[in-house]
């Protein structure tokens, strides 16, 4: 049970971030889902040196999320995953989730080898990573939605193969934009 409860979260995320996704490019004036979607916006590197790179299954990594599609459509199957820097309490079912952690999306290919395409600290939320264009021949474009307390970003990260990918900033969307009290002589 907990198994389909899961594999259906998994797909309505999945399906949202391609509504998002068909949506943020319908309002930029790009084409809908696939590589040659016009994928408007800037070309980001969330990989922050400062955060460590981990793998799914090392302790440390206690989140993990992973789906197979043909990425960078040669014929084969790739693993996305996700994985957090969190702990798990032993026989426990819940994370020891802190104000904010280390989060990984990464490829990896059937022979082992890995591409990171991000690794940064997460304040506040968590990442929500879905595949776009599912259907068979379609390209299948990988989408990473930030959700942190500060705001939302989307990113489109279109992957060539080991080692070769490229992530745009599609849309960002911040939540908090003043303080208060205003500071003395400034704007908020």
């Amino acid at each position: 049970d907990e198994v389909r409860a899961l594999s259906e979260q998994q797909k309505a995320l999945t399906d949202a971030v391609q509504t998002l996704t068909e949506e943020v490019r319908r309002l930029q004036g790009g084409g809908g889902t696939g590589s040659g979607g016009g994928a408007a916006g800037k070309e980001v590197n969330k990989i922050n040196p400062h955060y460590p790179l981990g793998v799914a299954g090392q302790r440390e990594w206690g989140y993990h999320q992973e789906v197979k599609a043909d990425l960078d459509e040669d014929g084969v199957e790739e693993k996305l995953v996700v994985i957090a820097r969190v702990g798990r309490p032993p026989g426990g079912q819940d994370y020891s989730w802190d104000d904010g952690q280390p989060w990984n999306v990464y490829v990896e290919e059937p022979d082992g080898t890995r591409t990171y395409v991000f690794a940064d600290w997460v304040q506040l939320g968590k990442l929500v990573v879905g595949v776009a264009g599912t259907t068979a021949g379609e390209p299948q474009d990988v989408a990473i939605l930030a959700l942190e307390g500060a705001g939302w970003t989307l990113y489109h990260v279109d992957y060539q193969g080991p080692g070769k990918f490229k992530m745009v900033e599609m849309a960002s969307v911040p939540i908090m934009t003043t303080t208060f009290p205003p500071e003395p002589g400034g704007a908020g």
